[in-house]
């Protein structure tokens, strides 16, 4: 067996150490070279906090503004309020 190997071997028992970077089976200069980019994760703030708010209570107040006049009925109430129709039913 000759000196040195294509493996970077000296003899059958001393083994040189040797850093790669992707397929172990190829030669060095035959390897494939990989890079992860990774995003650090950007969260986003909300501008406002929704609460959760009983929808008894929702309802109650809903009552009121149509019993005060401040809107005629469910579907004006419901365009004021920026909601659906079928939350104010």
């Amino acid at each position: 067996m000759s000196a040195s190997n294509q493996k970077g071997r000296t003899s059958d028992k001393e083994v040189l150490p040797m850093l790669m970077s992707g397929s172990p089976d190829c030669s060095i200069d035959r390897t494939f070279i990989y890079q992860f980019n990774i995003q650090p994760i950007i969260k986003k703030t909300s501008t406002t906090n929704k609460t959760y708010r009983n929808p008894i209570f929702l309802a109650k107040e809903y009552k009121k503004m149509i019993n005060l006049g401040e809107a005629k009925n469910q579907a004006e109430l419901a365009r004021i309020k920026g909601i659906s129709r079928a939350r104010v039913t």
